[in-house]
């Protein structure tokens, strides 16, 4: 498959040198990057470059979503469809992939460094590994793209040759199941504030919490039943402990091109309005300790 630099509207880059980057999690990004079972291999360091995401231009085709990162020296794309690749395919150097499962889709990631040559070789793999994307299907990319170079991706893996099969995904098994509310929705929120407030009240046991956001619904997972006493309402100092690390990351505006990756992609797949990634502050302090108190009663129903 040849792809023309014309056809892609690819932006020459001026920075070609990349550093490697140490990115430190907190409890929010776990959510938002927690797609459950995945393999990877990487290989592309990521540039230290980090970009403000208030001032973020972000770019619709349809359901797709785009945003430029000049200067980043990469290209991020990801795929998501709902039937699961099952060809075997050598995956190409200098690229960082990864294939997890999100909201009852197989999302295939990629991340190259910013040249016509790895794109090219990209595209080629992807039009091997991938099935057809169709309309229903979404992308997502960031990094040194623009509208005409998503339009064209598009346009290229709508030719993919890949074989596939539906999106089929066991129901979670643990001892403890609970629904999540719709992700990204104020109650989910309260959900992740709840869940910190479990897991320090479960501490000193051996004892595992985990997020699972592979099927359309999420759940919160433990490898135990939940004690009565766990469920009590929170006190003031708890409710202030659990939400004060999510303030504080909420707070920095900078985030690197991989973070500001990953919230685009959960923005596109779970359909949440532009000013999720740039709101995080607004949304937390709306919620309130009543909210909490509610959610948390009713992880024993």
């Amino acid at each position: 498959m040849s792809v023309k630099r014309k056809q892609l509207g690819f932006i020459q880059l001026s920075r070609t040198t990349l550093w490697i980057l140490i990115i430190v999690l907190i409890p929010l990004v776990v959510v938002l990057n927690n797609m459950g079972s995945k393999t990877e291999k990487q290989s592309v360091p990521e540039t230290i470059y980090k970009f403000d995401i208030s001032s973020l231009a972000i770019g619709r085709l349809g359901a797709d979503r785009w945003v430029n990162l000049p200067g980043s020296g990469l290209i991020a794309l990801s795929v998501a469809q709902k039937r699961m690749p099952v060809n075997r395919v050598d995956v190409p150097e200098h690229q960082d992939f990864s294939f997890s499962f999100r909201n009852g889709m197989a999302v295939t990631r990629v991340v190259i460094p910013a040249t016509q040559a790895q794109l090219e070789l990209t595209l080629d793999f992807l039009d091997q590994w991938l099935s057809p994307v169709m309309p229903d299907d979404i992308l997502v990319m960031s990094g040194e793209v623009d509208a005409g170079m998503l339009e064209s991706v598009r346009t290229e893996l709508h030719k993919a040759k890949g074989k596939a099969v539906d999106v089929a995904i066991p129901a979670p098994t643990a001892l403890s199941v609970i629904a999540s509310p719709p992700f990204g929705s104020p109650d989910q929120l309260a959900m992740i504030v709840a869940a910190d407030i479990l897991s320090h009240r479960m501490a000193g046991y051996d004892l595992q919490l985990r997020w699972d956001h592979q099927r359309t619904t999420s759940y919160l997972t433990l490898n135990t039943t939940i004690q009565p006493d766990w469920l009590r309402a929170p006190s003031e100092q708890e409710y202030v402990a659990a939400l004060q690390p999510l303030k504080q990351f909420a707070d920095v505006s900078l985030r690197s091109p991989a973070q500001i990756h990953r919230y685009l992609t959960a923005m596109a797949i779970y359909h949440l309005p532009d000013t999720f990634i740039s709101h995080q502050t607004e949304r937390l302090e709306a919620l309130t300790l009543q909210q909490v108190q509610q959610v948390l009663q009713s992880f024993n129903q």
